[in-house]
């Protein structure tokens, strides 16, 4: 789960200075030529490369209302929403900062295309050093813990940014805290998406769309917000940062189950529950 969310999560970093690289190249109409192409390719591998490995007994065949049914019993479960609550807000918090950034960093602190691109590349690549030290750490540290953590500096990075908002932003130390904040968030990201698909158990592909829905929702709904104050300030992202960083830690605090069992270990995670169809 560690190394996919590295790149579930630089996908949508990296995103940003791909599309600016192809209209540079080739103008704005070039970006949905391309998006045509990958998605024609995926399309493909799906209908050809992709294989169904779940055995085809303990596929489900229900409908609408088996579905929901589903949806209910995942729901109801008070740690795997504290779970998907924990990610989805954090994952908010990091929309906030990539739909602003561009204002930021060279509205408002005058730096150049290429040095903005540059920044961008370097926050990217400190969620993917975490992300993988993350993946490292499982089996030897508890999942939990590094939730914890990555929790603990992401508040304190937006807090952070926050008060330097309100304060003038100075460049440099608005650049580190968006480091940190972005490389906590490799603590966050994979072990809340392992231990939130553990609490689905054996209807994991309805947990993992509830995850993949909401991220997105959220993270469409920050995005107009963060420019409400216009191209040059920067409370507004500071204030939606703080505001899902601590909606997450909420979550996390008062949803999930503290677990004193040994790190990595199958202890560290939910039961598995009798066998049943799985959706």
């Amino acid at each position: 789960m560690g190394i996919l969310t590295i790149i579930c999560v630089v996908a949508p970093v990296i995103a940003p200075l791909a599309g600016g690289a192809i209209i540079a190249a080739a103008g704005w109409r070039a970006v949905f030529w391309v998006l045509a192409v990958l998605v024609l390719a995926l399309f493909v591998w799906a209908v050809f490369g992709a294989q169904e490995t779940l055995p085809v007994e303990e596929r489900n065949h229900g409908g609408i209302k088996t579905t929901l049914h589903v949806a209910g019993v995942v729901l109801g479960n008070r740690n795997y929403t504290g779970y998907l609550l924990t990610f989805c807000f954090a994952f908010t918090g990091l929309f906030a900062y990539i739909s602003a950034s561009p204002f930021v960093i060279q509205n408002i602190m005058g730096l150049s295309e290429t040095r903005f691109s540059l920044i961008f590349a370097m926050n990217a690549l400190c969620i993917t050093i975490v992300s993988v030290i993350a993946a490292a750490l499982a089996g030897k540290v508890s999942y939990r813990r590094m939730i914890a953590i990555g929790l603990v500096v992401a508040i304190l990075a937006a807090a952070g940014l926050l008060t330097f908002a309100l304060n003038g932003t100075p460049m440099v130390p608005m650049l580190v805290l968006f480091a940190a904040f972005q490389g906590s968030l490799g603590f966050i990201f994979g072990n809340a998406t392992a231990l939130a698909l553990e609490e689905a158990g054996h209807h994991a592909g309805t947990g993992s769309a509830f995850l993949g829905c909401l991220q997105y929702v959220l993270a469409a709904a920050v995005a107009p917000i963060v420019g409400l104050g216009g191209e040059d300030t920067t409370v507004p992202m500071g204030i939606a940062m703080v505001a899902f960083a601590v909606l997450s830690d909420v979550s996390y605090l008062t949803l999930t189950r503290k677990t004193a069992a040994p790190a990595g270990t199958e202890a560290d995670l939910p039961a598995q529950a009798p066998a049943q169809p799985v959706s």
